[in-house]
């Protein structure tokens, strides 16, 4: 099939353009390519060649001024409108939904057992890749808890791997053991303080240090 049946497999056709696509949705003002190439995490020469090919698609917008080229998203366009758009909406939203349906999972709001929710390892630091472990912190209050929320996210993972494709492993820890860990310079809670992605709770940080103050949001 030609251009004009499948432009997908040309829009779609590598990594680059997908970063760069995401990008731009992202955006509202106009970017040099540069620009957009450092936040999709993408070479300039391989960006320069994708964002040209975008172009001349025209789901990419190009102003040429007197000094650089400037790129928006051209969401005036139909594929835009009615793939694009929503395929990057969907993304954003599938994570609010993962995050809320562990919260949901362990009880929903953190209470009397519940200190905190908390998503580490390679997912939190953006380098998961395809049969990654989607790595989950559950801080409860004591030690009478930690088999029952460990056994509740376990009979969570089936469903978050049906759903969304994760392989869930869960570790669960009662408070003072999370102190005591800390105080004994344990690796696993120097990586959860340095890369952790909260998803109900306080703020780690808090937790193990024993701060009071409370957070907004979760």
């Amino acid at each position: 099939m030609g251009l004009f049946f499948t432009p997908l497999d040309l829009i779609l056709s590598s990594s680059s353009k997908l970063r760069l696509l995401r990008a731009l949705h992202g955006m509202r003002s106009p970017v040099s390519g540069r620009e957009v190439a450092s936040t999709a995490g993408v070479a300039v020469q391989p960006a320069q060649r994708s964002l040209a090919q975008l172009v001349a698609l025209g789901v990419v917008h190009r102003d040429d001024t007197r000094s650089q080229h400037l790129y928006t998203l051209n969401r005036q366009n139909v594929l835009v409108q009615r793939a694009l758009g929503p395929l990057f909406q969907a993304e954003e939203a599938r994570v609010d939904e993962v995050f809320r349906e562990l919260a949901r999972a362990v009880g929903g709001k953190p209470g009397k057992s519940l200190e905190g929710l908390y998503l580490f390892g390679s997912a939190a630091r953006g380098r998961d890749r395809v049969g990654s472990d989607f790595d989950v912190l559950a801080v409860v209050s004591g030690p009478a808890q930690v088999d029952t929320v460990h056994e509740t996210l376990a009979q969570s993972a089936e469903q978050l791997y049906t759903r969304y494709g994760l392989r869930l492993s869960a570790v669960v820890l009662d408070l003072a053991k999370l102190r005591t860990m800390h105080a004994d310079g344990d690796a696993l809670i120097a990586e959860l303080l340095r890369d952790n992605r909260r998803i109900t709770g306080k703020r780690l940080e808090e937790i193990v240090h024993g701060h009071t103050r409370k957070q907004k949001g979760s």
